[in-house]
C-alpha cells in the first residue's frame, strides 16, 4: 500500500473496484438456488436478489473507474494548470446519483412485481405418468415487467455513455 505506484493508483478506487467485482460476481449464487434445498418462496426471493447484486457492484466498480477518469479531467484540463485539489468527497458525488438511480428503480421492481421462480416441465413422462424432466428459472410476472430491466439499462448505459465521453477527453493526457 505505501509504494509508490499503489499510492498514485489511489488505494480507495482500487478496492471500489475490487469490492464492486467481488458484489457483482457474487450474484450468480442465488441463481444457482433451486426448489430442491429452498422453498418456492425462497427462490422468488432469491431471484430477485440477483439484480440488487448485479446493479450494486456495477455502481461500486464503475463509478470508482468514472470517479479516477473525471478526476483526471479535471486536474489536466483546469484553464489555469494550476494545482488543484479535488478530494474523494468531491468525486464520491458520481457514486452517489448512480447508486440512488438504481435503488429507486430496484425497490420499484422489488414492491411492484419482483421476479419469481418457476418450475417449467418438459414433454417426456415415464410408464407411470411422471414428468422425467423439468427446469426451473426466473421469471418475470408479465410482459410489462421487463420495463423494470430496460430502466435499469438505460441509467446505466446513460453512464458509461458519460463515462465513454470523459474518456474521449481524457485520451491525450
Amino acid at each position: 500500500r505505501k509504494t509508490p505506484i499503489v499510492r498514485a493508483s489511489q488505494p480507495f478506487f482500487l478496492y471500489m473496484i475490487c469490492i464492486g467485482a467481488i458484489i457483482m460476481g457474487s450474484a450468480i449464487i442465488p441463481i444457482s438456488i433451486d426448489d430442491g434445498i429452498a422453498s418456492i418462496e425462497e427462490c422468488s426471493l432469491a431471484c430477485m436478489f440477483s439484480p440488487w447484486l448485479m446493479s450494486y457492484g456495477f455502481v461500486i466498480s464503475f463509478s470508482a473507474l468514472f470517479s479516477k477518469t473525471w478526476r483526471i479531467n479535471q486536474i489536466f484540463h483546469h484553464p489555469k494548470f494550476r494545482r488543484v485539489t479535488i478530494t474523494v468527497k468531491d468525486v464520491i458525488v458520481p457514486f452517489l446519483i448512480l447508486l440512488s438511480l438504481n435503488t429507486i428503480v430496484l425497490i420499484c421492481w422489488t414492491a411492484i412485481s419482483p421476479l419469481k421462480w418457476e418450475r417449467f416441465h418438459m414433454g417426456a413422462t415415464d410408464d407411470f405418468g411422471r414428468r422425467l424432466q423439468s427446469y426451473g428459472m426466473c421469471t418475470l410476472n408479465s410482459k410489462k415487467d421487463f420495463a423494470y430491466v430496460v430502466l435499469l439499462s438505460i441509467v446505466n448505459l446513460a453512464v458509461l455513455l458519460l463515462a465513454n465521453i470523459q474518456a474521449y477527453q481524457a485520451r491525450t493526457i
